[in-house]
């Protein structure tokens, strides 16, 4: 899923994936505990209001954006602080922009009707990760997520509305499963060019994520 700007409304994420690489960004914070990333959950509340200025002074709008790289979008403190919903109300604003959402949580069919908007607007997908189909084996791996059964029926709702959705797995879970169950093949987005610098609310591939809130 190649990208060139990444967008994480909230840095920390409550599903507490052990596989998760992005732990470490709290020690940023002098947060030297693992398990502060999946307790202490900061919400970027500003953050629709950077990405609206920010889209309006964007020069190339064919360089794609990745929204929830190293958190989920969509993780249980969204239910009560919609920034999620903020930004995508925001990316509604303006059209032709390639860029998708990443989650394993099934609030994102909430959104559903908005996101078909956004699909009309823009070149949009939305990748679910699902890790394995053993129910146990992803309870251990992510205590927090919904589970893949559930996962798997907010992929079917969101493909009847139209919405162009692809299942993901880690590779690195994928290893741990071993499971023959999992579809052999995914269909990812053509490679994008980078920009040469970052900014805001957007970081660059490959940098750390720098929080604005």
């Amino acid at each position: 899923m190649p990208f060139a700007w990444t967008i994480n409304p909230y840095r920390g994420c409550e599903f507490g994936c052990k596989y998760c690489f992005a732990r470490y960004t709290h020690e940023f914070m002098e947060l030297w505990d693992g398990r502060d990333f999946e307790r202490k959950i900061y919400a970027k509340v500003d953050a629709p209001e950077l990405l609206r200025a920010e889209l309006r002074q964007v020069r190339d709008k064919g360089l794609p954006i990745a929204l929830g790289t190293a958190t989920d979008p969509y993780q249980p403190a969204e239910k009560h602080f919609r920034i999620t919903r903020q930004m995508l109300e925001v990316f509604a604003e303006f059209a032709g922009l390639d860029f998708s959402l990443t989650t394993k949580s099934v609030l994102i069919v909430r959104d559903r009707e908005l996101i078909e908007n956004i699909t009309a607007r823009h070149r949009f997908g939305v990748h679910m990760t699902v890790t394995t189909l053993d129910e146990r084996l992803a309870r251990r791996l992510e205590p927090q997520a919904p589970t893949p059964a559930k996962r798997l029926e907010a992929v079917r709702a969101l493909a009847r509305a139209g919405i162009r959705v692809v299942v993901r797995r880690r590779c690195a879970a994928a290893i741990t499963t071993g499971s023959s169950r999992m579809p052999r093949r995914s269909i990812w987005p053509r490679a994008w060019p980078r920009p040469d610098k970052h900014s805001g609310i957007f970081s660059r591939t490959g940098r750390p994520s720098t929080p604005r809130s």
